[in-house]
This record gives structure tokens, sequence and C-alpha cells, in this order.
């Protein structure tokens, strides 16, 4: 499990894949209209300890995102 926020919204998802480059994200059909391509968000990964992300959404489809790491972007 994880959250991706965007602004000041947190969205539930589900990491489907995670490298050491970035992330794809399968996202609820009904929020896909809020994401768009360049965005950057944080990606908030649900593990024992929550570790969080700055991405760029690089990729969108259906109900998947593809999120780039950027560099040195883990965050507290």
């Amino acid at each position: 499990m994880c959250k991706l926020i965007i602004g000041n919204a947190g969205l539930n998802c589900l990491v489907d894949n995670i490298s050491e480059t970035g992330a794809s994200v399968k996202i609820p059909a009904s929020i896909r209209g809020g994401i768009h391509l360049g965005d950057t968000v944080t990606l908030k990964v649900l593990l024992i300890s929550p570790v969080n992300y700055l991405c760029r959404v690089v990729r969108i489809m259906s109900d998947h995102v593809g999120l780039q790491f950027v560099k040195n972007s883990q965050v507290d």
C-alpha cells in the first residue's frame, strides 16, 4: 500500500512495481483526472516505517501511473 500525495490530498494507491529509479502505482479510476504528466508528487510507501519519495509523473496508462524518483528524493 501507498499514498500518492498531490498538493494537500493523500490518495490511497497500491505499489505495483518499484526500482531504484521509480515506481508504478495502481490508482483508482476516479482520481486519474487529478494527475497530469510532469506533476511533482510525493509517494509515501507504507512499510513498517513509512518512506517518502519526491517523484515526477512520467506515464499515465489506464489505472497505472509511472513515477520517476527525483534524484536524492527520499524525504522524512
